[in-house]
């Protein structure tokens, strides 16, 4: 790590202050997560987007484009090109809906449920890997601190609430 000096905060401050912290540990676990997918024989674009097919496949029965746009704060070319990707690739099929012809909803096909599903044992690895010595009661006060913290900046939605 580089040695930050940024007015009177040492690198050791810088390091220690919680919007540095929580980028610098999500970019590592998003790392190794990439290099875990990789290595199961994903290529980079499916182990970089992997979580979208995650949001597909728990969105409920319909989702569309348009919601995966504003629930991954994607623009819309950004989000045509990802879809068409996994289109491609044969893990998604764009199906239209009776109610409005313009609109097509995302499905997830066998191979996908299967990628997912892969994904899904992929991030459970690196996260047992990331919390290996960390107990469950400090694992319930990080996520008490996560939620405080989303509070605090006026997010109700809060992360790990399912391990509250």
């Amino acid at each position: 790590m580089c040695n930050v000096k940024t007015g009177d905060i040492d690198d050791r401050k810088f390091r220690e202050r919680i919007g540095f912290a929580l980028e610098y540990t999500r970019r590592m676990l998003v790392q190794r997560v990439i290099e875990k997918e990789m290595e199961s024989g994903k290529d980079r674009f499916e182990a970089n987007h992997g979580w979208i097919m995650g949001a597909i496949k728990h969105a409920g029965d319909e989702v569309y484009q348009k919601d995966l746009e504003k629930k991954m704060h994607m623009s819309r070319s950004t989000m045509t090109g990802i879809l068409q990707g996994f289109e491609k690739a044969g893990y998604i099929k764009r199906v239209p809906v009776n109610h409005d012809a313009r609109l097509k909803k995302i499905v997830l096909t066998e191979s996908g449920e299967k990628f997912c599903s892969d994904s899904v044992d992929n991030i459970r690895v690196v996260e047992e890997r990331a919390t290996v010595n960390i107990s469950e009661e400090e694992k319930e006060a990080f996520f008490r601190t996560l939620r405080k913290i989303c509070i605090n900046l006026g997010d109700e939605s809060h992360p790990g609430e399912e391990n509250l």
